[in-house]
């Protein structure tokens, strides 16, 4: 509502028959909590209790040991962590189709939009970045323009 009364005090000056809302009409709001910034000790301590975090033998200590570092070495928010983790699965996932097109020889200028859009891309160069990203898949984009340069070249003869 806050932001809603700055925009209507703006809009009143060239309005002025523009009705304010009183600020308590949909009740308080709520304020922004600090953050708390780890002390080192804290940070020491938080990654030894994920040490012994359970099942006995499971990925689980490792994996947040893991990810709580990641955080608090790269300022990595709570919110921020997880979408990292899937735009990796994102990632092995494209360069894996992509890799399973060029060996089944589809023609990847077919099929790259369905990828883009299944990943969510808005731009169809976001998801041709794969080809870029990945060395095998360069060699393979590569191979695959030489073929075509030769088929021309034979064109021209």
């Amino acid at each position: 509502m806050a932001t809603l009364r700055r925009f209507i005090r703006y809009l009143q000056q060239f309005e002025p028959q523009t009705e304010m809302p009183e600020a308590s009409i949909f009740g308080p709001e709520p304020g922004r909590v600090a953050p708390h910034i780890y002390r080192e000790q804290e940070i020491v301590d938080l990654l030894a209790a994920t040490r012994k975090l359970g099942p006995c033998g499971s990925f689980r200590p490792a994996t947040f040991e893991t990810l709580f570092g990641l955080m608090a070495s790269t300022g990595l928010r709570v919110s921020e962590a997880p979408h990292l983790r899937d735009a990796d699965v994102d990632l092995k996932l494209a360069v894996r189709r992509l890799m399973r097109w060029y060996r089944e020889g589809t023609d990847i200028d077919q099929m790259i939009l369905a990828l883009s859009t299944y990943l969510g891309h808005t731009k169809i160069s976001h998801t041709y970045w794969y080809l870029s990203a990945v060395p095998e898949l360069m060699a393979l984009a590569g191979g695959k323009f030489e073929r075509f340069v030769d088929l021309a070249g034979a064109d021209d003869e």
